[in-house]
C-alpha cells in the first residue's frame, strides 16, 4: 500500500539510451576518467555519514521505494535514495542501544532503519551537521511509555513501529504508520506551490507517516543536540526538550522510579504516574490491624537516686508472658539486699560524695618495675640471690676477723 496518491503529472518513463555507434577512442576514455574523478571529488565534499543506499539489500530498497511510490518522505520529490536513519558510522552506538533494549532492530541495515529521501533532503539529513530534523510527532507518548517502564524492575521493552502507530491512531484512526514531523534547519527546501517561503526551523509540510523505528529516529535527531556548531535555536523549544528528555531517560535502568523533573534537576522526586499501585490483600481489609503498643520512655534512673515509683513502669498484660519471665521463673529466686534509705539519701547526686578512707600501715608501697622490658622475674630473683650470698660472705669474713 502506498502512502502517496499517484500524481497525474508524473514524468513519463524514459527509453534507455541507444548503444554507441563506435568504440570510444583513447582520448574520450581519458576525458571520461577525468569526469568520473571530478564527480568523485564533488561527492566526497558532501560529508555524508553513509554512502547513498549502500549496504541495504536490493529487496529492502525496492520494498521501501514501493511503499512510498518512489517519493521523498519530506518533500515528495523524485528520484529517491534509501538512507540510513542511524548511519553505518554509528554502528557501535546502534549495538549499545540494541543491547539495552532501546532499539529493537536486528541490524543497522534493517528495513525499519531505512527512510526514502531525495538527493537534496538526503544530503541535509545524513550528515554530521544535520540540516533536516525528523522526529516522532507524539514524543510526549514516547516519554510517558518510557517513564512507565522505568517505574518497574522489569527488562525494558523497545518501542516498535507498530506500537507507535497504535498510539498515533488514538487521535487519527485512519493512519497506516506513525506520524513524524520534519523541520528544515537550513534553507534548502523549496516552498510548496502557492505558499510563501518558510523560515528555517519551521515545518513546511504536515507530519508524514513513516514505517520505521521511532527510537532510531530519536537517536538520529539527538545528533543535532550533540553538534556544537548548531548555532541559535531554530526549532520549537518543546522539540529540543523532548529529545533531551528521551535521551536522558535512556541513560536510566528499569526500576529507577524517576520522573522527568528528577532526571533534569531532581526537583520533583515523586511522580504520581510513576508510583506503582499496590493493592493489599482482601483478607487484611476486613478487620483493621491491631495497633502495636509503643513503649513509653522511662525516666532515667541514677545509681545514687532514690528508688523510682511503681507508677513509672507499664504493667504487663496477663495474657502476655515475656520470654525473660519464663527464664526468670525457671531459675531459683535470688534477690540482692536492698540498700537502706539512709545510705541512699546520703549519696544523692546533690550531696558531697563520701571519700573512701585510705588504709595506712607500715607496709611500703610497691615500687615500679625497673628491670626493663626484656628482663624477667627470674632474672631479678637470681640477682638478689647473688647479692645475699655476697653480703653473707662479707659478713662472715668480717666476723672472723673480729674473733681472731
Amino acid at each position: 500500500m502506498s502512502l502517496f496518491s499517484p500524481a497525474d503529472d508524473a514524468p513519463p518513463a524514459m527509453a534507455p539510451p541507444p548503444p554507441p555507434s563506435s568504440t570510444p577512442s583513447r582520448s574520450s576514455r581519458g576525458r571520461k576518467r577525468g569526469a568520473d574523478s571530478d564527480e568523485a571529488s564533488q561527492s566526497s565534499k558532501r560529508t555524508r555519514l553513509s554512502s547513498g543506499s549502500g549496504y541495504f539489500l536490493q529487496s529492502v530498497k525496492l520494498r521501501v521505494q514501493d511503499m512510498y511510490r518512489g517519493r521523498c518522505l519530506h518533500c515528495t520529490g523524485t528520484p529517491v535514495e534509501v538512507a540510513h536513519v542511524i548511519p553505518r558510522t554509528s554502528t557501535t552506538v546502534f549495538e549499545r542501544l540494541r543491547d539495552r533494549n532501546i532499539i529493537g532492530l536486528g541490524s543497522i541495515d534493517d528495513a525499519d532503519n531505512a527512510v526514502p529521501l531525495c538527493g537534496s533532503c538526503h544530503a541535509n539529513f545524513d550528515t554530521a551537521s544535520p540540516g533536516l530534523l525528523i522526529i516522532p510527532t507524539r514524543t510526549d507518548l514516547l516519554i510517558e511509555v518510557e517513564k512507565r517502564q522505568l517505574a518497574h524492575h522489569r527488562p525494558r521493552v523497545p518501542m516498535s513501529a507498530a506500537e507507535y502507530a497504535d498510539l498515533c491512531r488514538t487521535d487519527q484512526p485512519d493512519l497506516q504508520y506513525g506520524l513524524y514531523s520534519c523541520y528544515p534547519i537550513v534553507d534548502f527546501a523549496p516552498a510548496p506551490p502557492g505558499q510563501p517561503r518558510h523560515e528555517p526551523g519551521e515545518m513546511i509540510w504536515p507530519p508524514r507517516e513513516w514505517h520505521g523505528s521511532p527510537s532510531a529516529m530519536v537517536q538520529s535527531a539527538s545528533r543535532l543536540l550533540s553538534w556544537r556548531g548548531a548555532g541559535p535555536l531554530r526549532i520549537p523549544r518543546q522539540v529540543w526538550d523532548d529529545i533531551d528528555t528521551l535521551t536522558k531517560l535512556w541513560m536510566l535502568e528499569p526500576g529507577a522510579l524517576m520522573s522527568v523533573e528528577s532526571v533534569e534537576g531532581r526537583l520533583d522526586e515523586q511522580e504520581p504516574a510513576l508510583t506503582p499501585s499496590v493493592t493489599p490483600p482482601t483478607a487484611h481489609l476486613s478487620t483493621p490491624p491491631p495497633a502495636l503498643p509503643h513503649p513509653q520512655p522511662q525516666q532515667r534512673r541514677s545509681f545514687h537516686s532514690a528508688a523510682p515509683d511503681s507508677s513509672h513502669f507499664r504493667a504487663t498484660p496477663a495474657a502476655h508472658t515475656p520470654d525473660r519471665e519464663v527464664l526468670h521463673t525457671s531459675r531459683p529466686t535470688t534477690r540482692k539486699r536492698r540498700r537502706s534509705d539512709q545510705s541512699q539519701q546520703m549519696e544523692t547526686p546533690n550531696s558531697t560524695p563520701v571519700k573512701r578512707a585510705k588504709h595506712h600501715d607500715e607496709t611500703p608501697d610497691p615500687k615500679p618495675w625497673t628491670w626493663g622490658p626484656t628482663a624477667t622475674a627470674q632474672d631479678a630473683i637470681q640477682y638478689w640471690k647473688d647479692v645475699f650470698v655476697h653480703v653473707k660472705e662479707k659478713h662472715t669474713s668480717k666476723q672472723v676477723e673480729e674473733d681472731g
